[in-house]
């Protein structure tokens, strides 16, 4: 298994300042011989430090007009409480599906001896003749209401529709999941383009960690929005490389699973893993995924920012010896704005490391030269330990980590814990005979 690798990051914005300049004297020297006259000492040069008010320095950058306050408790909570409806509308969605195409499928009929529950390949297979008939019907449907058009405009429109579901029917349910995400991200992206749309942007898809613009619902939507087109190309091809891998693992049993099954003796919160799930889809699990992997990343930022950062920030404007321009920007550096789906993207390209540690990667400068996956996952994560050491500003390099570190949790009882949801929340438990 192969996937394309290129450096990926959830970027800060960037912060300028134009500095005054400084004019140059220029002396012509000619070959006549110089009078000799007193010198005139001119004095030293020295370099101008200039006083800064920290609340107009902060209202400079929208502030509020004073001293930013901290907000730990309102993100934490929102961050939580929407992870968590996300796992449970998904497990929720993931039982009823799964019980509606059980009793299409005859769930408990005699026929079956002695298997409850169709299994999940009986399912996926009726799910793909079911769509298979709705895009049938909407072709017929098509071609029923255009049959008066020209056949300049008929042909074309219908082989256009044909091509797409063929496209969409063949295509796996883990490509899928990704694109949508890919295309959600891409009308975000398209809306920054739009100069009447840039102010609602930056309030409501851009994260302010604090000032007058800080919203905790952007710990969410920044997730999914990208600036500039190479931060999106980026981000899109890596999700489009590893996120398939990362379907495909929630989709199917773990090794702890099957262990527990053949031991009947392993459990966790309580709940006995002898019984195994029917799943008729992990579309719903790999997006509740995807987004507490984005939650995460924000929220594991902002606390930095408001925990480490902006008191160092306050500690250096406070201090009673004048601040110059030069470091008073390069501490405010410190608590500018954040977007991207990157923490999401270091948690999927973990949880695939970690899953299919003999898959190899490529670099996209240098597609030649395969490297195994572990290895390029620990190269990325050792950059981000080294610049947030170093203090880089380019990358959100706290949330990159902490995607990545959620992505090694949720290898380790990711999967449990949605087993023992799914059981919580009522989800129908299969024989194991069934497997």
């Amino acid at each position: 298994m192969s996937f394309s690798f290129m450096p990926i990051g959830r970027s800060i914005g960037a912060c300028s300042r134009r500095l005054p300049s400084t004019s140059t004297s220029s002396r012509t020297f000619t070959s006549t011989r110089p009078s000799f006259r007193p010198r005139v000492p001119l004095g030293r040069i020295e370099v101008k430090r200039i006083p800064i008010d920290s609340p107009e320095a902060f209202a400079a950058q929208g502030f509020g007009g004073g001293v930013p306050k901290r907000s730990i408790w309102k993100p934490i909570i929102f961050a939580t409480t929407l992870a968590g409806s996300a796992y449970v509308a998904a497990a929720l969605y993931t039982n009823a599906d799964t019980n509606e195409w059980s009793e299409k499928l005859g769930q408990g009929s005699w026929w079956r001896r002695g298997s409850d529950l169709p299994t999940d390949e009986e399912i996926k297979r009726a799910k793909a003749i079911s769509t298979a008939k709705k895009l049938q019907n909407s072709l017929n449907g098509l071609v029923k209401n255009i049959r008066d058009w020209p056949d300049s405009l008929k042909v074309p429109i219908t082989r256009v529709y044909i091509s797409l579901s063929e496209t969409y029917l063949h295509t796996p349910p883990a490509q899928l999941a990704c694109l949508g995400i890919i295309g959600f991200n891409g009308l975000v992206f398209l809306a920054w383009r739009i100069p009447r749309f840039e102010p609602f942007m930056k309030r409501y898809f851009m994260h302010w960690p604090v000032g007058a613009n800080h919203r905790v619902i952007t710990l969410a939507t920044s997730v999914f929005s990208h600036q500039s087109l190479p931060h999106y190309a980026f981000n899109s091809i890596a999700l489009y490389s590893f996120g398939s891998a990362a379907y495909q693992f929630l989709s199917r049993p773990n090794a702890r699973d099957i262990d527990a099954i053949n031991n009947k003796s392993d459990s966790w919160f309580g709940f006995d893993f002898g019984p195994y799930l029917g799943t008729s889809t992990t579309t719903p699990h790999f997006l509740a995924f995807f987004l507490a992997a984005g939650l995460v990343s924000s929220l594991t930022s902002h606390l930095n920012t408001v925990l480490v950062r902006l008191p160092r920030l306050l500690r250096d404007l406070s201090n009673t010896a004048r601040v110059s321009t030069a470091s008073a920007l390069a501490a405010h550096s410190a608590v500018l704005p954040s977007l991207g789906a990157s923490g999401a993207i270091y948690a999927t390209l973990t949880l695939t490391s970690l899953a299919f540690p003999e898959a190899s990667v490529s670099l996209i400068f240098l597609p030649f030269v395969p490297i195994q996956i572990g290895y390029g996952v620990a190269g990325m994560v050792a950059v981000d330990v080294l610049g947030l050491i170093r203090g880089w500003r380019v990358f959100d390099h706290v949330a990159h980590l902490s995607g990545a570190a959620f992505g090694f949790l949720y290898y380790s009882v990711g999967k449990d814990f949605w087993t023992w949801l799914r059981v919580k929340l009522g989800a129908q438990e299969r024989r194991v005979a069934d497997m």
